[in-house]
């Protein structure tokens, strides 16, 4: 238990001398950490909407309408046909990827006839 301990020691404390074989096993595992870990690990995962909130695929959206004067039109024409209700958007949020393209937009909806 003691030799454990020692050598757990030896490797938290990093107290191996440059050239020794320990030294060059840390060192090793190390490189394989950096050089072998996804690229996923380290990019901040795409936040995925609010349950209360309709999330409208930024692609999907391109593909189904033809362009018009702004992002809330298109997007209120892209729900009208998906929902079959009336309603009225109440708040759009972007959903960015780690490069900062829009991958898609949370919006929040009310009926129609509900006012605030």
């Amino acid at each position: 238990m003691l030799r454990i301990w020692s050598v757990l020691k030896g490797v938290i404390l990093w107290s191996y001398e440059r050239g020794s074989w320990q030294y060059d096993i840390m060192v090793v595992v190390i490189l394989l950490f950096v050089f072998a870990t996804p690229n996923a690990w380290f990019k901040p995962a795409l936040k995925t909407c609010d349950p209360a909130a309709d999330y409208v695929d930024s692609n999907a959206l391109v593909q189904s309408e033809q362009p018009k004067g702004t992002i809330e039109e298109l997007i209120a024409s892209y729900l009208r046909k998906k929902r079959g209700d009336e309603f009225r958007i109440d708040r759009i949020e972007p959903k960015l990827d780690a490069d900062k393209r829009v991958q898609g937009y949370c919006v929040w909806v009310e009926p129609a006839n509900q006012s605030k």
